[in-house]
């Protein structure tokens, strides 16, 4: 997939500073980052790596000095390099929860599972489902739960 660095800023809420035509093809860590790549600064401490990445462009925060390449500023580079990781990597499916009405367990399979619920004041009355875990602090095995 490539998107310009301008299409990507809109979708991550920030600011180009620089050429917003460059094409961006994915996005990477600030030293793994090729030509072509997004990267991003939120931390002080890799400010010496934004003169060696190869990245195209870099996600920075806002009022950041200009650094040769072109930016994407916004006042929360973490959040805003998630956001392009969400928007390249796009939306997994995920499978509805429970259990598929079509599934069967075979005759003679066998598993356990135990249910614990919370002691004391009821704080959600569904039990909650743990393979084997031993009960935490205020946590109890219902007497009507036989393993």
């Amino acid at each position: 997939m490539k998107v310009t660095l301008e299409a990507v800023a809109r979708a991550i809420e920030g600011t180009v500073v620089g050429d917003g035509s460059v094409e961006i093809t994915g996005v990477a860590g600030i030293r793994e980052a090729r030509e072509g790549d997004l990267t991003f600064l939120a931390n002080p401490r890799y400010e010496s790596y934004l003169e060696l990445t190869q990245a195209s462009a870099v996600i920075v925060s806002e009022n950041h000095r200009n650094i040769g390449k072109p930016l994407i500023q916004n006042p929360n580079p973490y959040l805003a390099f998630l956001k392009a990781v969400r928007l390249f990597a796009g939306e997994a499916e995920r499978p509805c929860a429970g259990v598929h009405p079509t599934a069967v367990i075979a005759d003679g399979a066998f598993g356990r599972a135990q249910v614990w619920r919370r002691t004391g004041k009821v704080f959600d009355p569904r039990p909650v489902f743990d393979a084997g875990a031993p009960p935490l602090p205020g946590f109890s095995r219902p007497a009507e739960f036989v393993l």
